[in-house]
């Protein structure tokens, strides 16, 4: 049977193809994540060619030496002009913290945070060794909106916490799932299946 012939699951986080032109396999849906301002005119056009496509518009933390002065004018502008628009990839992450200190990925991501809370938008996460820092973070905010967290790679004490005060939902990315741990298997053994979507962390031009 071809591969675009049998019914193919939510993808809950994927990525914009290389190329200009992309055309998703048949029955293909799922959320697209930007994640720097010089791609969200692309993923809007995008969004609205296929009907299939959830767009989440956002400053990752390996792109912030990129942004402009005026990058949340943009990204406002993407969200509300930009139907069935959310929020995504935003976080933090140790390990490329050369690329912008996690100070700065701290006020980026809290500024982004807020934004989907005021906007009630579900924001899509990325947290790579910080999650000590996210967590502190998340406590602080008075208003959260719905997280989903790609690539979940908290404790299972961390995943208890979030489903009770974060409307939180999960997925896990194609490599942990090769490689999975122990600890992987207790984190998602712990979360109820309603939270749990499949993600392939993808450009779309690999379908």
């Amino acid at each position: 049977m071809p591969r675009n012939a049998r019914k193919m699951p939510f993808d809950a986080h994927a990525h914009l193809p290389a190329s200009e032109s992309c055309e998703l396999p048949e029955g293909w849906s799922g959320v697209v994540c930007a994640v720097c301002e010089s791609e969200f005119e692309r993923l809007a056009a995008l969004a609205g060619a296929n009907a299939g496509v959830i767009p989440a518009f956002g400053l990752h933390p390996w792109f912030l030496r990129e942004r402009s002065a005026g990058w949340l004018e943009t990204l406002r502008f993407f969200i509300e002009s930009t139907p069935r628009a959310e929020i995504g990839e935003i976080g933090l992450d140790k390990i490329r913290i050369a690329d912008a200190p996690l100070e700065e990925q701290a006020e980026v991501f809290r500024t982004q945070l807020r934004l989907a809370a005021t906007q009630n938008l579900p924001a899509h996460l990325h947290c790579v060794r910080a999650w000590g820092e996210m967590m502190s973070l998340l406590r602080a905010e008075k208003h959260l909106p719905k997280l989903h967290f790609h690539a979940f790679s908290g404790s299972v004490e961390i995943a208890r916490e979030l489903l009770k005060t974060a409307d939180a939902t999960f997925s896990f990315s194609p490599q942990q799932l090769r490689s999975e741990s122990e600890k992987l298997r207790r984190v998602r053994a712990s979360l109820p299946p309603e939270r749990l979507f499949e993600e392939s962390d993808a450009p779309l031009d690999d379908f």
